[in-house]
């Protein structure tokens, strides 16, 4: 396979290179397995492709986000927001930009969760079904976390 265009959620384009298809076939292997980090994100990511109710996938992926990044009981849109961005951006600008986006979409998730009916979400659906592949993909590439609390550390260091 040279190249590859998929249509996802709605009219959503991915068009995927050569080296795109190069790192999907290494990443899925008849071995692979996810790590204890990642296992639950993972299932969450995978089952969001399986639920049609948008606030349920909704809520699924964002679960997905918070099984990476969230440690306690408090703070939980700060910590996510935050470790979030900081797997995305390398400025400082651009960190108070995306913690600003991840706020946001996770008060989406809050809204659904206490039972309001926010508007049309469909991008910020998209938008969080691939910042948890990203994430995952950041913890899988970094072999050496095995934990939440090794990976809050690593963010912690690389905050800005």
């Amino acid at each position: 396979i040279k190249d590859l265009t998929l249509r996802v959620i709605g009219n959503t384009i991915i068009h995927f290179t050569e080296e795109d298809i190069a790192i999907l076939k290494s990443r899925f292997k008849e071995d692979f397995s996810s790590t204890g980090l990642t296992e639950l994100a993972l299932s969450n990511y995978n089952l969001s492709y399986e639920i049609s109710d948008l606030k349920t996938k909704y809520m699924v992926l964002m679960s997905g986000i918070e099984s990476l990044f969230n440690l306690g009981k408090d703070q939980i849109t700060h910590t996510v927001s935050r470790h979030l961005a900081l797997i995305n951006v390398s400025t400082a600008e651009d960190f108070q930009k995306e913690y600003k986006r991840n706020k946001h979409l996770y008060n989406i998730r809050s809204k659904i969760v206490h039972g309001d009916n926010p508007k049309d979400f469909t991008a910020e659906l998209e938008e969080v079904q691939e910042k948890l592949r990203i994430a995952i993909n950041y913890c899988l590439d970094n072999k050496d976390i095995i934990n939440k609390n090794q990976l809050f550390d690593l963010l912690n260091c690389k905050g800005f």
